[in-house]
């Protein structure tokens, strides 16, 4: 009875925290995050605005590491792209609009009359050598639709590629 009760307790409280995390668009998203002013304080962290819109923000972890987070606004201001950086090197970048690989992905999983009007968001992770190794995608609202894994050898030449929806492999490349 004891093991009966603490799993329906672990299943309701697993099922409240995965449903906060599910918005019906981007802006609900955004509105949601809340700032982290208050774990970091104001001096470490450099904030640069444009017309009224973040354009950047860099601060320091504890090693004096520099961390810099870049946004990149089309002519209508709406948000296109975040890349993050650690020191000069790219850790990361999403893509809040189209982008090739995911079209590409989006084309062979529902083949060329596939036509919606959702944008897609794609997370696109780099190695230390400024190589792509993970791109994410999903839906804006934040439907997972697949991803892709790339290999690299010790000379950074690409030896392979697997796209995944879910856990089941759809397409590999190799070397």
């Amino acid at each position: 009875m004891l093991i009966k009760t603490t799993l329906i307790i672990v299943i309701l409280i697993y099922t409240n925290l995965h449903g906060q995390f599910q918005y019906p668009d981007i802006n609900s998203m955004f509105y949601d995050i809340t700032p982290f002013e208050d774990e970091i304080e104001l001096d470490y962290l450099n904030v640069t605005y444009i017309k009224n819109q973040v354009s950047s923000i860099h601060w320091f972890d504890q090693d004096s590491i520099k961390f810099t987070k870049l946004f990149h606004y089309d002519d209508q201001s709406n948000l296109l792209l975040i890349s993050e950086f650690r020191d000069q090197t790219i850790l990361k970048e999403i893509y809040f609009t189209s982008y090739n690989t995911a079209d590409r992905f989006i084309q062979f999983l529902f083949g060329d009359r596939f036509y919606t009007h959702e944008n897609y968001i794609t997370e696109i992770v780099y190695n230390k050598s400024n190589r792509p190794v993970f791109y994410g995608i999903k839906s804006t609202r934040d439907n997972y639709i697949g991803h892709i894994t790339l290999n690299y050898d010790e000379n950074n030449y690409l030896i392979r590629e697997v796209w995944f929806q879910g856990t089941r492999k759809i397409r590999e490349f190799l070397k």
